[in-house]
Protein backbone atom coordinates (compact mmCIF):
# COMPACT_ATOMS: atom_id res chain seq x y z
CA UNK A 1 0.00 0.00 0.00
CA UNK A 2 1.67 3.55 -0.77
CA UNK A 3 1.50 5.96 1.61
CA UNK A 4 -1.02 7.99 0.26
CA UNK A 5 -3.32 5.32 0.22
CA UNK A 6 -2.28 4.26 4.15
CA UNK A 7 -3.08 7.73 4.49
CA UNK A 8 -6.77 7.81 2.82
CA UNK A 9 -7.25 4.41 5.20
CA UNK A 10 -6.26 6.36 8.66
CA UNK A 11 -8.55 9.14 7.90
CA UNK A 12 -11.53 6.52 6.65
CA UNK A 13 -11.01 4.71 9.88
CA UNK A 14 -10.18 7.11 12.47
CA UNK A 15 -11.65 10.50 11.07
CA UNK A 16 -8.20 12.03 11.33
CA UNK A 17 -4.86 11.73 9.60
CA UNK A 18 -1.32 13.68 10.56
CA UNK A 19 0.95 14.78 7.99
CA UNK A 20 4.24 15.58 9.45
CA UNK A 21 6.24 18.37 8.64
CA UNK A 22 4.34 20.06 6.55
CA UNK A 23 6.17 23.51 7.23
CA UNK A 24 9.52 24.01 7.87
CA UNK A 25 10.76 26.03 11.45
CA UNK A 26 11.13 29.10 9.11
CA UNK A 27 7.94 28.69 7.65
CA UNK A 28 6.25 28.15 11.44
CA UNK A 29 7.94 31.46 12.53
CA UNK A 30 7.32 33.34 9.94
CA UNK A 31 3.30 32.58 10.56
CA UNK A 32 3.73 32.43 14.26
CA UNK A 33 4.53 35.87 14.05
CA UNK A 34 1.86 37.06 11.77
CA UNK A 35 -0.78 35.28 13.88
CA UNK A 36 0.63 36.70 17.20
CA UNK A 37 1.17 40.50 16.03
CA UNK A 38 -2.44 40.54 14.08
CA UNK A 39 -4.09 38.78 16.92
CA UNK A 40 -2.91 41.34 19.56
CA UNK A 41 -3.60 44.11 17.14
CA UNK A 42 -7.44 42.78 16.85
CA UNK A 43 -7.67 41.83 20.96
CA UNK A 44 -6.21 45.95 21.36
CA UNK A 45 -8.87 47.21 18.86
CA UNK A 46 -11.73 45.89 20.48
CA UNK A 47 -10.89 46.44 23.91
CA UNK A 48 -9.66 42.36 24.71
CA UNK A 49 -7.31 41.26 27.10
CA UNK A 50 -4.45 39.71 25.45
CA UNK A 51 -4.29 37.01 27.81
CA UNK A 52 -7.57 35.62 26.83
CA UNK A 53 -8.31 33.19 24.25
CA UNK A 54 -9.07 34.21 20.66
CA UNK A 55 -10.67 32.70 17.81
CA UNK A 56 -10.38 34.61 14.51
CA UNK A 57 -12.28 33.85 11.97
CA UNK A 58 -11.49 34.88 8.29
CA UNK A 59 -7.91 35.21 8.47
CA UNK A 60 -6.32 35.22 4.97
CA UNK A 61 -6.38 38.75 3.91
CA UNK A 62 -3.61 39.12 6.48
CA UNK A 63 -1.25 37.59 4.48
CA UNK A 64 -0.54 36.37 1.57
CA UNK A 65 1.67 33.61 3.59
CA UNK A 66 -1.71 32.50 4.89
CA UNK A 67 -2.98 31.89 1.33
CA UNK A 68 -0.22 29.81 -0.28
CA UNK A 69 -1.41 26.95 2.41
CA UNK A 70 -4.36 26.85 0.97
CA UNK A 71 -3.38 24.92 -2.05
CA UNK A 72 -0.22 23.40 -0.26
CA UNK A 73 1.27 20.36 -2.58
CA UNK A 74 1.22 17.98 0.62
CA UNK A 75 -2.27 19.16 1.48
CA UNK A 76 -4.56 19.59 -1.55
CA UNK A 77 -3.95 16.30 -2.68
CA UNK A 78 -5.21 14.72 0.45
CA UNK A 79 -8.40 16.99 0.60
CA UNK A 80 -9.27 16.87 -2.64
CA UNK A 81 -8.90 12.64 -2.64
CA UNK A 82 -11.35 12.85 0.30
CA UNK A 83 -13.80 15.23 -1.44
CA UNK A 84 -12.96 15.32 -4.83
CA UNK A 85 -12.30 18.11 -7.05
CA UNK A 86 -15.67 20.43 -6.73
CA UNK A 87 -14.77 22.13 -3.59
CA UNK A 88 -13.67 25.20 -1.85
CA UNK A 89 -12.30 27.28 0.76
CA UNK A 90 -15.42 27.68 2.50
CA UNK A 91 -14.25 28.87 6.25
CA UNK A 92 -10.86 29.82 7.84
CA UNK A 93 -9.93 30.70 11.63
CA UNK A 94 -7.18 30.52 13.99
CA UNK A 95 -7.23 29.82 17.64
CA UNK A 96 -5.10 31.51 20.16
CA UNK A 97 -4.69 30.10 23.38
CA UNK A 98 -2.80 31.46 25.80
CA UNK A 99 -1.13 29.88 29.21
CA UNK A 100 -3.79 29.30 31.53
CA UNK A 101 -0.93 28.95 34.21
CA UNK A 102 -1.41 32.09 36.67
CA UNK A 103 -4.93 32.98 35.14
CA UNK A 104 -7.78 34.49 37.41
CA UNK A 105 -11.01 32.82 36.78
CA UNK A 106 -13.60 34.13 35.54
CA UNK A 107 -12.33 35.49 32.14
CA UNK A 108 -13.97 35.39 28.80
CA UNK A 109 -12.63 33.83 25.60
CA UNK A 110 -13.36 35.88 22.19
CA UNK A 111 -14.42 34.62 18.57
CA UNK A 112 -13.28 37.55 16.56
CA UNK A 113 -14.34 38.15 12.87
CA UNK A 114 -11.38 39.82 11.55
CA UNK A 115 -13.40 41.96 9.47
CA UNK A 116 -17.12 41.82 10.48
CA UNK A 117 -16.85 42.99 14.06
CA UNK A 118 -20.75 43.44 14.43
CA UNK A 119 -20.26 39.63 14.52
CA UNK A 120 -17.90 39.15 17.05
CA UNK A 121 -18.91 37.51 20.43
CA UNK A 122 -17.93 37.19 23.77
CA UNK A 123 -18.26 33.88 26.62
CA UNK A 124 -17.18 33.58 29.96
CA UNK A 125 -14.87 31.58 31.27
CA UNK A 126 -15.06 30.01 34.47
CA UNK A 127 -12.21 27.58 35.28
CA UNK A 128 -9.95 25.42 32.97
CA UNK A 129 -11.99 22.54 32.06
CA UNK A 130 -14.58 24.88 30.42
CA UNK A 131 -12.25 24.41 27.00
CA UNK A 132 -13.56 20.51 26.68
CA UNK A 133 -16.33 21.72 24.50
CA UNK A 134 -17.14 18.51 22.64
CA UNK A 135 -18.91 19.16 19.70
CA UNK A 136 -18.57 18.15 15.57
CA UNK A 137 -18.05 20.72 13.19
CA UNK A 138 -20.88 22.27 10.85
CA UNK A 139 -23.14 24.44 13.42
CA UNK A 140 -26.96 24.03 12.62
CA UNK A 141 -25.85 21.47 9.97
CA UNK A 142 -26.16 19.05 12.88
CA UNK A 143 -29.69 19.90 14.18
CA UNK A 144 -31.05 19.91 10.44
CA UNK A 145 -29.51 16.74 8.64
CA UNK A 146 -30.80 14.23 11.20
CA UNK A 147 -28.90 11.78 13.50
CA UNK A 148 -25.53 10.66 12.61
CA UNK A 149 -23.67 9.58 10.30
CA UNK A 150 -24.73 12.22 8.33
CA UNK A 151 -22.56 13.14 4.81
CA UNK A 152 -19.30 14.56 5.48
CA UNK A 153 -19.82 17.54 3.24
CA UNK A 154 -16.50 19.47 4.79
CA UNK A 155 -13.07 18.72 6.44
CA UNK A 156 -11.09 21.06 8.09
CA UNK A 157 -7.35 21.46 8.25
CA UNK A 158 -5.44 22.40 11.23
CA UNK A 159 -1.91 24.05 10.63
CA UNK A 160 -0.14 23.94 14.15
CA UNK A 161 2.74 26.62 15.03
CA UNK A 162 3.07 25.44 18.01
CA UNK A 163 4.47 21.95 19.44
CA UNK A 164 2.20 20.08 21.26
CA UNK A 165 3.97 17.09 21.20
CA UNK A 166 3.30 16.58 24.48
CA UNK A 167 -0.16 16.60 26.55
CA UNK A 168 -2.26 19.62 28.72
CA UNK A 169 -0.88 22.06 26.00
CA UNK A 170 -3.81 23.01 24.67
CA UNK A 171 -3.61 20.19 22.49
CA UNK A 172 -6.76 19.22 20.16
CA UNK A 173 -8.66 16.09 21.41
CA UNK A 174 -11.13 13.41 19.07
CA UNK A 175 -12.86 10.55 19.82
CA UNK A 176 -11.36 8.16 17.00
CA UNK A 177 -14.05 6.97 14.84
CA UNK A 178 -16.91 8.96 15.91
CA UNK A 179 -17.60 10.20 12.65
CA UNK A 180 -19.42 7.23 11.50
CA UNK A 181 -21.04 6.44 14.60
CA UNK A 182 -24.03 7.71 16.01
CA UNK A 183 -22.91 8.29 19.73
CA UNK A 184 -23.86 11.00 21.85
CA UNK A 185 -21.34 14.41 22.27
CA UNK A 186 -19.33 13.65 25.72
CA UNK A 187 -20.00 16.04 28.63
CA UNK A 188 -18.84 19.60 28.61
CA UNK A 189 -16.42 20.53 31.01
CA UNK A 190 -14.45 17.19 30.93
CA UNK A 191 -11.99 14.63 28.78
CA UNK A 192 -13.90 12.08 27.18
CA UNK A 193 -12.66 8.35 28.37
CA UNK A 194 -12.58 7.56 24.45
CA UNK A 195 -10.70 10.44 23.85
CA UNK A 196 -7.46 11.37 23.17
CA UNK A 197 -5.78 14.34 22.94
CA UNK A 198 -3.64 14.62 19.49
CA UNK A 199 0.23 14.69 19.79
CA UNK A 200 1.26 17.02 16.37
CA UNK A 201 4.45 19.33 16.17
CA UNK A 202 4.82 23.08 14.62
CA UNK A 203 4.58 22.45 11.14
CA UNK A 204 2.31 19.45 11.27
CA UNK A 205 -0.90 19.58 10.04
CA UNK A 206 -4.16 17.66 11.11
CA UNK A 207 -6.79 16.78 8.78
CA UNK A 208 -10.31 15.76 10.02
CA UNK A 209 -13.94 14.96 8.88
CA UNK A 210 -16.76 17.59 10.19
CA UNK A 211 -18.70 14.47 11.94
CA UNK A 212 -15.83 13.86 13.76
CA UNK A 213 -16.21 14.11 17.88
CA UNK A 214 -13.77 16.78 18.77
CA UNK A 215 -12.68 19.26 21.04
CA UNK A 216 -10.03 21.97 22.66
CA UNK A 217 -8.60 21.51 25.77
CA UNK A 218 -6.91 23.47 28.55
CA UNK A 219 -3.91 24.67 27.78
CA UNK A 220 -1.34 24.09 30.84
CA UNK A 221 1.65 24.61 29.62
CA UNK A 222 4.21 27.59 29.62
CA UNK A 223 3.63 28.04 25.97
CA UNK A 224 0.74 30.23 23.81
CA UNK A 225 -0.76 27.52 21.71
CA UNK A 226 -1.76 28.79 17.80
CA UNK A 227 -3.02 26.94 15.23
CA UNK A 228 -4.22 27.78 11.54
CA UNK A 229 -8.00 25.71 10.55
CA UNK A 230 -8.69 25.86 7.15
CA UNK A 231 -12.02 24.15 6.50
CA UNK A 232 -12.99 22.75 2.81
CA UNK A 233 -16.19 22.00 0.87
CA UNK A 234 -18.45 21.63 -1.77
CA UNK A 235 -18.80 24.82 -3.83
CA UNK A 236 -22.61 24.61 -3.30
CA UNK A 237 -22.21 24.74 0.49
CA UNK A 238 -22.38 28.41 1.47
CA UNK A 239 -19.11 29.97 3.32
CA UNK A 240 -19.33 30.10 6.90
CA UNK A 241 -17.36 33.56 7.00
CA UNK A 242 -16.97 36.27 4.61
CA UNK A 243 -13.84 34.89 3.31
CA UNK A 244 -12.57 38.12 2.42
CA UNK A 245 -9.84 37.51 -0.51
CA UNK A 246 -11.13 39.37 -3.59
CA UNK A 247 -7.56 41.15 -3.52
CA UNK A 248 -5.80 37.46 -4.26
CA UNK A 249 -7.74 36.08 -7.42
CA UNK A 250 -6.19 38.75 -9.92
CA UNK A 251 -2.83 36.37 -9.39
CA UNK A 252 -4.13 33.46 -8.39
CA UNK A 253 -4.00 30.36 -10.20
CA UNK A 254 -6.65 28.76 -11.54
CA UNK A 255 -6.14 26.36 -9.20
CA UNK A 256 -6.43 28.81 -6.31
CA UNK A 257 -9.39 30.95 -8.18
CA UNK A 258 -11.29 27.69 -7.83
CA UNK A 259 -10.11 27.27 -4.25
CA UNK A 260 -10.93 30.87 -2.87
CA UNK A 261 -14.19 30.94 -4.65
CA UNK A 262 -14.33 31.63 -8.15
CA UNK A 263 -17.23 30.55 -10.93
CA UNK A 264 -18.44 31.37 -14.15
CA UNK A 265 -21.84 31.38 -12.83
CA UNK A 266 -23.89 31.01 -9.64
CA UNK A 267 -25.63 27.75 -11.82
CA UNK A 268 -21.99 26.17 -11.97
CA UNK A 269 -21.65 25.47 -8.46
CA UNK A 270 -23.86 23.03 -8.43
CA UNK A 271 -23.52 22.06 -12.14
CA UNK A 272 -20.08 22.76 -12.90
CA UNK A 273 -18.57 22.32 -16.32
CA UNK A 274 -14.88 21.45 -16.47
CA UNK A 275 -13.94 25.47 -16.74
CA UNK A 276 -15.02 25.59 -13.47
CA UNK A 277 -13.26 23.39 -11.35
CA UNK A 278 -9.84 23.49 -12.48
CA UNK A 279 -8.30 21.51 -9.69
CA UNK A 280 -10.20 18.04 -11.50
CA UNK A 281 -7.38 19.09 -14.44
CA UNK A 282 -5.09 19.10 -11.78
CA UNK A 283 -5.60 16.24 -10.16
CA UNK A 284 -5.77 14.39 -13.73
CA UNK A 285 -2.24 15.26 -14.64
CA UNK A 286 -1.03 14.46 -11.44
CA UNK A 287 -2.18 10.65 -11.74
CA UNK A 288 -4.55 11.44 -8.66
CA UNK A 289 -8.35 10.41 -9.58
CA UNK A 290 -10.55 13.47 -10.11
CA UNK A 291 -14.38 13.28 -8.37
CA UNK A 292 -17.14 13.00 -11.64
CA UNK A 293 -18.54 16.05 -13.07
CA UNK A 294 -21.99 15.90 -14.03
CA UNK A 295 -22.19 15.85 -18.41
CA UNK A 296 -24.15 18.95 -19.58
Amino acid sequence: MSAHAELLREFDTNGYVILRDVLDAAEVSRLATVVGENTHKILDKRGKSPDERALVLDFLGFDEGLVDLVDHPRLLPVVAAILGSNIYLYHTHWCVAPSLSGQTFPNRQHFLHAHNDAADASAEVIGADTFWRWHRDGGQINNELGPHPQPRLSLKAGVFLTDLSEPSGGNMAVVPGSHKRDVPLPCAGAPADAGVEILARAGDVVVFDRRLIHSSSPNLSSRTRMVLFYGYSYRWLRPRDEMTVERYLDSASPVRRQLLGATSSAYAYSSPSWKDVPLAEWLAASGNVAGPLEEL
